[in-house]
């Protein structure tokens, strides 16, 4: 594998980060997510068409079922169930829908979360390590949560909500003022001694 070279990140040479930067990042996290996206697009299509079938299934027999067979509570319990019939029916096709939908949801957010635990490709990785400024390079440096493990999509998707709120500006002026008190440090103690 070829060595990939090591750019220092000075951003003080150019101190924002292109367009360029930002469609890379967006690029290499769609790259990586869009079969997830499009497994969960086709199990919610799916689930959907399967849950309407079943809703117009369970509301036609609500529709039909017969409370005479149940003929322990008396006529005006009779009367009663009849007239609330459609209205349990309907309630329990939308708190089961409820429930279906917040499954779903669970379920897409877990295969977001495993899809952005996931490690970016090596082509990738080298596209963004030769492609990117030095200010997106610092941005992605300081997004990259556990430098011990590979980058992950995460990591950069990250890098790339970073970059778009102007988080490299933030880390150069960081970088002056981490300087500023450190020359200050250094000429009192030179002054002391």
């Amino acid at each position: 594998m070829a060595q990939i070279p090591i750019m220092h990140t000075d951003a003080s040479s150019d101190p924002s980060p292109t367009r360029a930067d930002r469609r890379l990042l967006r690029r290499t996290v769609l790259a990586h997510m869009l079969g997830m996206w499009v497994f969960i697009l086709a199990l919610v299509l799916i689930t959907a068409w399967v849950w309407v079938w079943l809703a117009k299934a369970l509301l036609a027999f609500g529709l039909h079922f017969d409370f005479k067979r149940f003929n322990v509570a008396g006529p005006e319990a009779l009367s009663l169930l009849e007239r609330v019939n459609p209205w349990f029916w309907w309630v329990l096709v939308g708190l089961l829908t409820l429930i279906l939908v917040r499954v779903l949801f669970a379920l897409g957010r877990s295969l977001a979360a495993r899809a952005r635990r996931r490690s970016v490709h090596p082509d990738a990785f080298r596209q963004l390590a030769t492609q990117l400024s030095a200010p997106a390079l610092d941005v992605l440096l300081w997004a990259w949560s556990s430098t011990d493990e590979p980058l992950r999509v995460g990591d950069v998707q990250q890098a790339a909500v970073e970059l778009a709120s102007h988080r490299a500006s933030r880390l150069q002026t960081a970088r002056d003022q981490r300087q500023m008190l450190q020359d200050a440090l250094q000429s009192r103690q030179t002054e002391s001694s």
